[in-house]
């Protein structure tokens, strides 16, 4: 199921970020998929399969990419900059 249409990222896209990019959070799903936010009305949809993904993964104890340090937060003007 596509989740953003804009950039073509589907369901399937996001979990495979989670998983093997170590994803936490839209901006990141997208950079893993090489995209950057058009509209933004699948951002709240990317994420809560983030952390749907996140909460099966810790349910089923499953070892993965996660244990990424977090990277640096961008400043805000970067992120609308980015954004636009």
């Amino acid at each position: 199921m596509y989740v953003c249409v804009c950039n073509g990222i589907r369901e399937k896209d996001i979990r495979r970020a989670v998983l093997e990019d170590g994803a936490r959070t839209p901006l990141d799903v997208f950079r893993a998929c090489g995209a950057t936010p058009q509209c933004r009305m699948c951002v709240p949809d990317i994420r809560r399969l983030v952390e749907d993904v996140l909460a099966e993964t810790v349910a089923l104890g499953q070892v993965c990419a996660l244990a990424r340090p977090e990277a640096p937060a961008l400043p805000a003007a970067e992120v609308a900059r980015k954004a636009s």
